[in-house]
């Protein structure tokens, strides 16, 4: 019985852990889904993503058939740079990009101190260019830069960072299967020495 009781516990833990997992990961498409009104062109004014705690500026909307990921997502416009601020520091985030032929562009990850965590420049001299990068680190925000309609993102997975109340919704869980374990443990001994007393 004592072995059953370790085996649920340790069942029990792992799905915590998964469930924790999981729900650490958005994937956005910038597609119609999340941005019903957006059109092919259409400059966005910041607040489209804003309930998946992002901030978007100095982009536009496309929907472009060349576009081998999804055929849509967003565009720099030429105020540039391109910016993606987050409510909540991602531990790290993997984009998809486009950079169309005989141009360039700069992807780079900032944290809230501005200070860079990484950069990849793209150069679509020999025609164009799609790719997937990763950047770690408490990102505050992504930027990028090229010429306007030619840098583009297509989509963005981002991995946050669980908040200290998730930690400790998880550490309490554990301490009450735990003590629930034990109490368990102590009514089963206190049963078989009333049997063989009794």
């Amino acid at each position: 019985m004592k072995y059953k009781t370790y085996i649920h516990l340790i069942t029990t833990i792992l799905l915590l852990m998964t469930c924790i997992a999981q729900a650490a990961e958005t994937t956005l498409n910038f597609d119609q889904t999340e941005c019903p009104d957006c059109t092919n062109g259409n400059f966005i004014n910041g607040n489209e993503w804003e309930t998946l705690g992002l901030s978007i500026s100095n982009t536009y909307w496309y929907n472009d058939f060349r576009d081998t990921f999804d055929s849509m997502g967003l565009s720099i416009t030429a105020d540039g740079p391109a910016t993606i601020s987050f409510a909540s520091a991602p531990s790290s985030l993997t984009f998809d990009y486009w950079v169309i032929s005989g141009h360039q562009a700069t992807f780079e990850a900032f944290d809230a101190a501005h200070n860079s965590l990484g950069n990849v420049f793209i150069d679509g001299a020999a025609g164009d260019v799609f790719g997937t990068q990763s950047f770690s680190g408490p990102i505050a925000s992504l930027e990028w830069t090229g010429d306007r309609g030619y840098a583009q993102m297509s989509s963005l997975m981002i991995t946050a960072v669980p908040e200290p109340q998730t930690y400790m919704m998880l550490l309490i869980g554990f301490a009450l299967i735990y003590f629930s374990v034990l109490r368990k443990q102590s009514h089963e001994q206190s049963n078989l020495k009333g049997r063989f007393h009794g």
